[in-house]
């Protein structure tokens, strides 16, 4: 969290980006900042699929061409904050 001019806190990661969705084969994620970030992929039982710590980004390409179709979650961690989406995988 930080705070605006107004001394109201915000969510650091009140910008972030994820497509296109769904998708066949890259996910395109924009954090709106750059700062270091950790992106987990899980599908819907909760099994990892992908997990990558990255430093001082602002965006992330993420291939999913492997994965089976279905649904799953991108987790994405900066600075102690946790945001999770869900995406389609086509």
């Amino acid at each position: 969290m930080v705070l605006n001019n107004f001394g109201l806190s915000e969510s650091i990661l009140s910008d972030l980006t994820i497509y296109p969705n769904p998708s066949k084969d890259i996910l395109n994620i924009e954090l709106g900042i750059t700062a270091e970030a950790e992106i987990k992929l899980r599908d819907v039982f909760g099994k990892l699929h992908y997990e990558k710590r990255y430093s001082q980004t602002d965006a992330v390409y993420l291939s999913i061409a492997k994965y089976a179709e279905g649904m799953y979650f991108i987790e994405v961690l900066v600075n102690g904050e946790r945001q999770v989406r869900s995406v389609v995988k086509q």
